[in-house]
């Protein structure tokens, strides 16, 4: 093999590594929200749960969000506006 093979080699593992990873999290999204609807917030914190915390694996919000997003853009789930009591904005 080539060091233009193995490099190229090395580059698709790491996509492959990856798109793996957002499947993942993709797959843990769907799972979570088929239990019932939740926020970005929920969700972060159900995903910190799953792993057993923190300390395991550190979940980050944007990681979530960029999630639904994906989901959203694929069809997969819907964005729905939900009116709270109280709060900030209230």
């Amino acid at each position: 093999m080539t060091p233009r093979e193995n490099r190229r080699t090395l580059q698709y593992r790491k996509l492959l590594t990856e798109l793996l990873i957002i499947y993942e999290h993709q797959k843990r999204t769907l799972r979570t929200l088929a239990q019932r609807p939740r926020h970005g917030y929920e969700l972060h914190a159900a995903f910190e749960a799953m792993v057993g915390g923190k300390q395991n694996w550190e979940v980050k919000p944007a990681q979530v969000y960029s999630t639904l997003n994906r989901l959203e853009q694929g069809g997969l789930i819907a964005e729905e506006a939900v009116e709270q009591d109280g709060g900030p904005e209230n």
